[in-house]
């Protein structure tokens, strides 16, 4: 199968920014089909590739899977999840008296 992966960001991703770039190594000149929270296709060039997100402005959990099929009908697998958090964590102290 086609030697796919997902290198550019560790998985889960935590960030609070509207979009993430996911990222790696393919076999070049076979097109990656994207698949999950948000679909499409995205092309594989002197062995990499990259996938940004559509913004988004609501916190959760955004999964994707990637998929690459050679000629044979081999596939190579890869996926992500980016989980948008932008509220901060609330700090609580208690007195020890």
């Amino acid at each position: 199968p086609p030697a796919l992966a997902q290198t550019t960001l560790a998985s889960p991703y935590y960030s609070n920014a509207n979009s993430a770039t996911f990222g790696g190594a393919c076999e070049t000149g076979l097109s990656i089909a994207v698949t999950g929270t948000d679909t499409g296709s995205v092309s594989c060039a002197g062995s990499a590739w990259t996938f940004t997100t559509p913004t988004k402005t609501t916190d959760g959990s955004y999964s994707y899977a990637f998929a690459q099929t050679d000629s044979a009908g081999n596939i190579g697998q890869a996926s992500a999840t980016w989980i948008r958090d932008t509220v901060a964590p609330t700090l609580a102290f208690t007195s020890s008296s």
